[in-house]
């Protein structure tokens, strides 16, 4: 799988344990949910962690965008330079 798929599909994880980590958090704070303890935690605890895990999750598949957006662009730039080895916007005297 490419990394910029990997990376979509991380972030599209993450924002929905997010979503999920937030309904949880505000049912739970409004009294509307009969959630039991789970392992011995309170399920605002769990919720919470749910939301920290959702950031986690949507901030690696980010960044894996992110490196694939500048790997490309090197690149793309490597390709475009002249072979004299001046840049393309080095003035030519």
């Amino acid at each position: 799988m490419k990394p910029a798929i990997a990376g979509q599909l991380l972030r599209i994880l993450g924002l929905a344990f997010e979503m999920f980590g937030l309904l949880g958090v505000v049912l739970v704070s409004r009294g509307e949910g009969v959630f039991p303890n789970v392992f011995g935690y309170a399920p605002d605890t769990l919720f919470k962690g749910m939301v920290a895990i959702g950031f986690v999750l949507w901030l690696i598949g980010r960044t894996m965008i992110a490196m694939n957006h500048s790997r490309r662009d090197r690149e793309r730039d490597f390709e475009d330079q002249d072979p004299s080895g001046r840049g393309p916007n080095d003035l030519r005297l």
